[in-house]
């Protein structure tokens, strides 16, 4: 999946499931159990996932590649820092 498709279909489904809590919110849907059950316990929490993940992907993404990009640089025959010589 690409990285645009990835954030089309995070903004979509943060759009989406924005519009129950709008409901809970403004209209009648705190009386309604399964309604209301949805809004607090799904809704909410996708709500908040999806969007921490679209705020921070970026930077993860970052360090994971340079950490990774740190364990396998003596693996690409990629020159050592000199060694410093003991007294």
């Amino acid at each position: 999946m690409t990285g645009w498709r990835e954030r089309d279909i995070l903004r979509f489904l943060h759009l989406v499931l924005s519009i129950p809590i709008v409901g809970y919110l403004y209209g009648p849907v705190e009386h309604i159990p399964q309604a209301a059950f949805f809004a607090r316990w799904i809704a909410m929490p996708a709500i908040i996932l999806s969007g921490f993940w679209m705020w921070l992907k970026p930077r993860i993404a970052k360090r994971i590649l340079q950490s990774r990009l740190v364990r396998e640089a003596p693996n690409r025959g990629l020159p050592s820092p000199p060694m410093k010589a003991s007294p």
